[in-house]
């Protein structure tokens, strides 16, 4: 999941505006953990590569808070589905939590129907389709493509 995340989201160590227009830094963070929960500004500092991997894994931390929260049977998936969804919530934070129809589907052992649903979205035909395409075939298919 680590190495699908720094792909996903690459790095940078100067703070830039993202797809969405959020100051974003390091790998893909709006939020510096390491600096106290500090929020990316076009000012923030240059962050190191050491730095951003530290955030990344406070980032990892906080969406798989996220994901535990959104799935109530979330502890009895399989682990490469439990990637997914926090890898889903680390891109789209608590937007995640707009997937109902995704999350009716996850609880309901109906894993099918919730990769379909996961692309009903527009996450999925807007801001990232192929990264969306990706994670629903990885939730369908239960294995990490």
């Amino acid at each position: 999941m680590l190495e699908i995340l720094k792909s996903d989201e690459g790095y940078s160590s100067t703070p830039y505006l993202d797809t969405k227009g959020n100051w974003t830094i390091g790998y893909g963070s709006t939020i510096l953990y390491t600096r106290g929960n500090q929020r990316v500004t076009a000012s923030t500092k240059e962050v190191s590569k050491s730095e951003a991997i530290k955030n990344l894994f406070c980032g990892i931390s906080s969406a798989i808070d996220k994901a535990r929260g959104f799935i109530k049977n979330f502890e009895e998936l399989t682990a490469v589905r439990q990637c997914v969804l926090v890898m889903m919530a680390y891109q789209l934070g608590f937007n995640l939590y707009s997937f109902k129809n995704t999350k009716f589907f996850i609880e309901s052992g109906a894993h099918r129907q919730a990769a379909i649903e996961m692309l009903d979205s527009k996450w999925a035909q807007k801001d990232s389709p192929s990264r969306a395409k990706r994670m629903s075939k990885m939730y369908l298919q239960n294995k990490f493509v």
